[in-house]
């Protein structure tokens, strides 16, 4: 019986964070559109394609053997910039 109700115990509790993490997740997702939205002088310019700027750092990093990155790299590199998981 008590090894029953410890076990219960264990599921809420992990349930109940479960939950508290989705929340402050979608919570902290939200605030920069929120931000955008109500205090749109507090959010910094994007100026460049994120993507197109790591390339060229990559590009200025890499030795001069290396003159130019070929097309497809250069796609598969600014890819995960554009989705914002960088």
């Amino acid at each position: 019986m008590r090894g029953t109700m410890i076990r219960d115990d264990v599921r809420s509790r992990a349930a109940t964070g479960a939950i508290s993490g989705l929340a402050a997740t979608a919570g902290v997702a939200a605030l920069p559109a929120a931000a955008e939205r109500w205090l749109p002088s507090a959010t910094a310019p994007i100026r460049k394609d994120p993507g197109e700027s790591m390339v060229e750092k990559a590009e200025a990093v890499l030795p001069d053997v290396v003159s130019h990155i070929p097309e497809p790299v250069e796609k598969g590199g600014r890819a995960p910039w554009l989705s914002g998981t960088g």
